[in-house]
């Protein structure tokens, strides 16, 4: 700040202060101030906010942003308005990032291989348990990062899940196993309808 104040002062004969600091962004009176020889301090309010903030910040990997850092201050008793948070955040640069979204994809649709006929179309609401197994597979999102994949299977009849399976890839294994899973404690008669995408 003191070499924008100390620009200005070299260029006020040349240019009026005020357009110096409205383009420079800083304050007219606070320039005045400082040539009077006034130096800002922070206080000692401002400054403990100040770390507060920044605690929460930076503990939070920078993800938060003043409504955030808010609500953890507020968790910890500390009552600050959010127009003063982000003020303080500015003042230190301090943005928040925000990480982009991903989604695994679980079902590859370019495979180009014909579709097997949908039997369930057929079959109708299932009457018996072991009739219609369906089966797809989800993601579970890791807290450290990364995901694991999850199979399952489900007896359209019970509404109960007969068989599962979780890997850290998404291979057709991951989806075999967990049908092997099903089989070995159902063990359905022939006829069993197993659907998948």
């Amino acid at each position: 700040m003191r070499l924008i104040y100390q620009f200005i002062k070299q260029e006020e004969s040349h240019f009026a202060v005020r357009l110096l600091c409205n383009t420079l962004k800083v304050s007219t009176s606070s320039y005045y101030e400082y040539r009077a020889g006034i130096t800002f301090q922070l206080s000692i309010t401002e400054q403990e906010m100040t770390n507060s903030v920044q605690d929460v910040f930076w503990g939070n990997r920078r993800r938060y942003a003043s409504r955030r850092v808010q609500k953890a201050l507020q968790e910890q008793g500390i009552e600050v308005g959010r127009h003063q948070i982000r003020r303080l955040m500015k003042r230190q640069n301090w943005q928040a990032i925000q990480p982009r979204s991903f989604v695994p994809r679980t079902t590859d649709s370019r495979h180009g291989l014909q579709a097997c006929p949908n039997l369930l179309l057929e079959l109708g609401q299932p009457v018996r348990p072991d009739q219609a197994w369906v089966s797809d597979i989800t993601y579970l999102p890791l807290s450290g990062g990364g995901w694991l994949y999850l199979a399952s299977w489900l007896d359209l009849f019970s509404r109960r899940v007969v068989g599962w399976c979780v890997d850290v890839t998404m291979e057709e294994s991951l989806i075999i196993r967990a049908f092997d899973q099903a089989a070995s404690l159902r063990r359905p008669q022939s006829g069993l309808i197993a659907h998948s995408d």
